[in-house]
């Protein structure tokens, strides 16, 4: 390939001049790199097809309206809720961004800018790189970890986007332009659909634009100017429009960062400083212990603390060297930028965990990058030494082999971790034993796996350390239900509702709970406060008509039934349900047309005989 793309000749670089591929992208290499990758994806992801699909927890601060959450809603209708579809959709999303990261590579390494060992190079270098990506098993937190499939597809658009803009800024032709400017205007707006955080990726193609392409400084500062105002325009539309997508407005959500008090503003910068360091050791040592859904950060709330103010240097440091030698090593420059660039999301701003793995997901290209360079040059130029280089160049290759399996086997290990809820929680008490979340979500999946007395020992631990810990007083007072322990739920459930009124799952339980024990009224008054809560939940409103019919107030049934189908038409059991209500109030026209109504939703409805037998009896009274 160096010596056959040698041979074209070199052309003065020009403002005039649109920059231009020095090596084509040869159709077999990609052939070549898809297999490879594909195979080696399916190995490392196998076992985890199987595996959980979701570890949410009860949270009345999930943002059920943002679009990144609407588009994963649209997948799940498409697939179903099981496992197996679920993964293979995420590793094929996986499998398609790998195969952009090599193409990104590529691409970049082959730019007139770089000439020798770097154009030489970039096939090794983008396969090398890409396998990385595929492998490390910092991605399995995007990959086998479902509830992130969102900032995975993200993912999948934003590399889209930048090798699509590489390729339009090195097109040679204004069919090749046009066409690789389309690619990267749809995918930059996909991936901000899918992640509002993609908006990085506005800045990003301005330096890669500004690295790798020569543009003289005037244009350089329009081009600036029209990122800026782009990146503005679309971080304006979230702040517009942060209630419709959130639930609360920016100025909330902002200042909910200032009432936190483990970090508040500056202690959030200050601590995201240190995490932007530790997901980097993470990336170089990605170790069993290391991996985790759940970290136990602590916070840094003092300037003069010696962590936050290396870790702040050592960035600050990092970015001048990036500026410095732009010129002389723009590779380095870049992706020194990519990789702080890509980390700046909401997650430094809002009322957010300071430290998830699924992060890293996009960031971590970087050092990938860099890696596989320096790797694959090494090789190169142990094969430029002739006969003398001949055992570096295969100690170079067993190394790459062996880092390559080595992140493969941490990868499939890890996955297990994803089994289900009890492992997977197991394992974050590794790395966060004290984090009340943990504690919480470990003693619920010791509840859901039938260990009711190992959950309210671990509940007990909660509440103890933690004192009124909303979750634990929820989790702890589901245990006594279990258990038939009445008393004591209700006085946890009231304890929880006590902490935060608006926390609707405890108020539904309390609801449940005085049902058990026939307490209508007190039950129908939480499942009230419920609605108040979530006036659009079809559920909730159907169980109030349940509470009435236990308590033989046939009419108030009926009303909340036929609300709840109003609200959700398209559900079978709510007609079943107001149908019956219709019949026993002797309402015998409206009870058939409920009927068929359910037949016509669900034709191997549950409850099918019974209902076919019904419709016969009424077309006969009516």
């Amino acid at each position: 390939m160096g010596s056959e793309t040698s041979k074209e000749p070199v052309k003065e670089v020009t403002s005039a001049t649109r920059p231009q591929f020095t090596a084509p992208v040869y159709k077999s290499a990609n052939i070549a790199a898809l297999i490879i990758l594909a195979a080696l994806i399916a190995l490392v992801y196998l076992n985890s097809v199987t595996g959980l699909v979701d570890i949410s927890f009860v949270s009345k601060d999930a943002a059920g309206s943002a679009p990144r959450l609407a588009v994963d809603r649209l997948i799940t209708r498409a697939i179903g809720s099981g496992p197996v579809a679920n993964h293979v959709v995420n590793i094929i999303v996986h499998f398609m961004t790998a195969f952009m990261v090599f193409l990104l590579t590529f691409r970049i390494l082959t730019v007139r800018l770089f000439t020798g060992a770097y154009r030489d190079s970039a096939n090794k270098v983008a396969l090398l790189c890409a396998l990385i990506f595929a492998v490390h098993p910092a991605a399995l937190f995007s990959v086998t970890h479902i509830a992130n499939r969102p900032a995975l597809l993200s993912s999948l658009f934003y590399f889209t986007a930048a090798a699509a803009f590489v390729a339009y800024r090195a097109a040679h032709n204004e069919d090749e332009e046009k066409r690789s400017l389309v690619i990267c205007v749809v995918s930059a707006v996909l991936a901000v659909i899918c992640s509002e955080s993609a908006i990085t990726l506005l800045p990003l193609l301005f330096v890669l634009d500004a690295v790798f392409f020569e543009n003289p400084p005037p244009i350089l500062w329009k081009k600036l100017a029209f990122f800026a105002i782009a990146t503005a325009v679309i971080a304006g539309f979230f702040i517009i429009f942060s209630r419709e997508l959130y639930g609360e407005p920016f100025i909330a959500l902002i200042k909910g960062v200032g009432q936190n008090t483990d970090y508040g503003v500056i202690a959030r910068l200050l601590t995201q400083s240190r995490v932007a360091l530790i997901y980097l050791s993470i990336v170089l040592f990605p170790m069993p212990g290391r991996l985790s859904v759940e970290y136990d950060i602590i916070a840094s709330s003092s300037v003069a603390a010696p962590a936050p103010i290396i870790a702040m240097a050592v960035i600050i440091g990092l970015l001048i060297t990036a500026f410095i030698r732009r010129k002389k090593n723009p590779l380095v420059s870049c992706m020194i930028l990519w990789y702080f660039i890509t980390l700046l999301s909401g997650a430094a701003f809002l009322p957010l965990e300071p430290a998830y793995l699924h992060r890293l997901y996009v960031p971590a290209f970087a050092p990938f990058f860099a890696l596989a360079y320096f790797a694959a040059a090494g090789h190169t130029k142990a094969k430029s030494m002739g006969s003398g280089g001949a055992p570096y160049g295969r100690l170079a290759v067993m190394l790459i082999t062996a880092v390559t399996l080595l992140l493969s086997v941490v990868t499939v290990k890890q996955n297990a971790a994803f089994r289900d809820k009890l492992t997977v929680w197991r394992d974050a008490y590794k790395t966060a034993p004290e984090k009340e979340i943990v504690l919480y979500s470990l003693a619920t999946a010791h509840l859901e796996d039938g260990q009711i007395k190992r959950a309210e020992e671990i509940y007990k631990t909660t509440l103890e350390k933690y004192g009124d810990h909303l979750l634990a007083n929820y989790g702890i007072a589901n245990v006594y239900s279990a258990m038939n322990r009445y008393a004591l739920a209700e006085k946890h459930y009231k304890q929880a509702v006590a902490i935060d009124d608006e926390f609707a799952p405890a108020h539904e339980k309390l609801s449940w709970m005085y049902m058990r024990v026939k307490r209508y009224d007190l039950a129908i008054a939480e499942l009230e406060r419920v609605i108040e809560l979530s006036p659009g939940s079809y559920l909730t409103i159907n169980d109030l008509g349940n509470m009435y019919y236990n308590r033989g107030d046939q009419k108030t049934a009926l009303k909340f039934y036929l609300k709840a189908a109003e609200i959700a038409p398209d559900v079978p059991q709510l007609h079943y349900n107001a149908a019956r209500m219709y019949d026993a109030l002797q309402d015998y026209r409206n009870a058939l047309k409920e009927y068929e109504t359910v037949l016509e939703l669900d034709y191997n409805f549950e409850y099918k005989e019974e209902v076919e037998q019904k419709i016969k009896e009424l077309v006969q009274k009516y």
